[in-house]
């Protein structure tokens, strides 16, 4: 009894590091499931925007989109969720824009859209 009892514990202690194992190889695609740039918007002609392009402090060459608003009181900096990159965001940039009468200006994460790097 107390063998199989250790045979069963050992299984089991084997199953569980390999998973652990399996889910630190697939971290960061786990926690950063950055969208093909293929898949969204990129045009948006109806949106008016700014393609940007800015350096980060590392070098990284990133990737935004401007949203002027010609009677702007003030400017919003709009941090996408995870997951999304700005060519999914038409539709809450000109809600934004429109609405709160302000510049927009939206950006993707390293490895996201067109922004270079990998995220973390």
């Amino acid at each position: 009894m107390q063998k199989r009892l250790r045979r069963i514990a050992t299984y089991l202690a084997i199953v569980y590091m390999g998973v652990l194992a399996l889910l630190m190889l697939l971290e960061t695609t786990l926690l950063y499931p950055a969208p093909p740039p293929s898949q969204g918007d990129w045009q948006a002609k109806w949106l008016e925007h700014e393609d940007v392009h800015f350096t980060s402090s590392d070098g990284t060459s990133l990737h935004g989109w401007y949203c002027p608003q010609a009677d702007a009181r003030f400017s919003i900096l709009f941090c996408h969720g995870n997951g999304e990159d700005v060519s999914n965001l038409a539709d809450e940039l000109d809600f934004l824009r429109q609405n709160y009468q302000a510049n927009v200006l939206a950006f993707d994460y390293r490895g996201y859209g067109h922004s270079q790097g990998r995220p973390f």
